[in-house]
């Protein structure tokens, strides 16, 4: 019998202050005077006992809970307070059974004010050889709306919904693997298949005009009705070779299309890939790396179609080890190495500052852009 206690307690305030300055210059606008409140107070516990009662089974039970509370007068977040109860149980197959072959079943047992819900899990893994693998898992989860989905009150964005339910979705993942070794050189791969069907999901209907206390919100957070289905294929390469040399590689390529239509899912792109290269020899006081991510169109359809469209990022370093024990290590990495203009996340629409000043609230789309060439330098040192 094993027992495992955890607590924990998060208490995270800050006073926001913003300024924005004017085209023609005139004086400073307050947006957020100072000492605007921003912050939350999340406090809870996880107790779980594990129990080997007889061979060839053991089983964990557990209790998990969380009061979370919280406000934010800078995006506007309505003060919200929410305990969350869970009940966790899990029966798995031991050594005692097969040391190649393992299998597990679980459950959880969600409780958040008035929504409960149990999700359920199988898994299982067979080793026919250090070369050759198979697993798979399968079951049900759910995903709860954020404080910003339920409670957004702020006019520059869109309006929170409370009434909005948990996404739920039933999935299935296969995966065939391995490992392999020539001399020096060692390979593993992995090809998996996975396939989701989601219900009430979370997303923004961006066409909505709403009157809420006299303020005019464009758009607002929605369950989609029609089911989203979601499949695709994982590949994963990874090899070390002699001197010191390791490739990786992985795509990936999804699809997701609400039930009836033959788009992609607004803001998921159908492909993605990353290849790296490291030289990181033993017996040289000298290491390198590059590392490309590739990632497909994507796109956003608030106020028409727009697609944010393939791109390649490049990542590259050089570390060192001044001392022969290499007990210090000094790195320099350049980031986005081409400094290519991307957007990190895909389209959304707002209320421009002219439409907040005329009152017309007339809109925009925007995207967060991803970081530019960024030079970072690091030391550090182990005991």
């Amino acid at each position: 019998m094993q027992f495992f206690l955890k607590g924990y307690f998060h208490d995270w305030k800050t006073e926001y202050f913003s300024i924005r300055n004017t085209v023609p210059a005139t004086a400073p606008v307050t947006v957020y005077a100072p000492g605007t409140f921003w912050g939350y107070r999340d406090y809870g516990g996880t107790a779980v006992v594990k129990l080997h009662l007889h061979p060839y089974l053991e089983y964990l039970a557990g209790y998990d809970f969380q009061q979370f509370s919280g406000r934010d007068d800078v995006l506007l977040i309505a003060p919200t307070n929410e305990p969350v109860h869970a009940a966790i149980f899990q029966v798995r197959t031991t050594d005692e059974l097969s040391e190649k072959g393992r299998l597990t079943a679980g459950l959880r047992h969600n409780s958040t004010g008035g929504a409960k819900k149990t999700a359920w899990t199988v898994s299982g893994r067979y080793d026919f050889s250090d070369a050759l693998f198979v697993q798979a898992n399968g079951g049900t989860s759910f995903l709860l709306p954020d404080a910003s989905s339920l409670y957004q009150v702020d006019p520059c964005c869109e309006l929170g919904n409370p009434n909005l339910r948990p996404e739920e979705s039933l999935n299935i993942n296969a995966s065939l693997g391995g490992n392999l070794r020539f001399g020096e050189n060692g390979v593993q791969w992995k090809a998996t298949y996975f396939r989701r069907r989601i219900t009430n999901l979370i997303a923004v209907d961006a066409e909505a005009e709403i009157d809420y206390k006299g303020v005019t919100y464009f758009g607002t957070f929605i369950n989609v009705r029609d089911r989203v289905n979601a499949s695709g294929v994982d590949l994963e390469l990874a090899a070390t070779l002699r001197g010191g040399w390791s490739l990786g590689a992985n795509y990936t390529y999804s699809r997701l299309r609400r039930q009836g239509s033959d788009l992609q899912l607004d803001r998921t792109p159908e492909q993605r890939a990353r290849g790296t290269i490291g030289f990181a020899p033993a017996d040289r006081p000298f290491g390198a790396n590059v590392s490309v991510e590739w990632t497909g169109d994507t796109w956003s359809t608030p106020g028409g179609a727009f697609a944010r469209r393939n791109y390649a990022l490049v990542d590259t370093g050089l570390h060192v080890y001044p001392d022969a024990a290499r007990r210090h290590r000094l790195g320099v990495n350049v980031e986005k190495l081409f400094d290519i203009d991307y957007a990190s996340r895909g389209y959304g629409r707002t209320v421009s500052d002219a439409g907040r000043v005329d009152g017309s609230n007339s809109q925009f789309l925007y995207y967060w852009r991803g970081t530019p060439r960024t030079l970072r330098v690091s030391y550090g040192v182990g005991f």
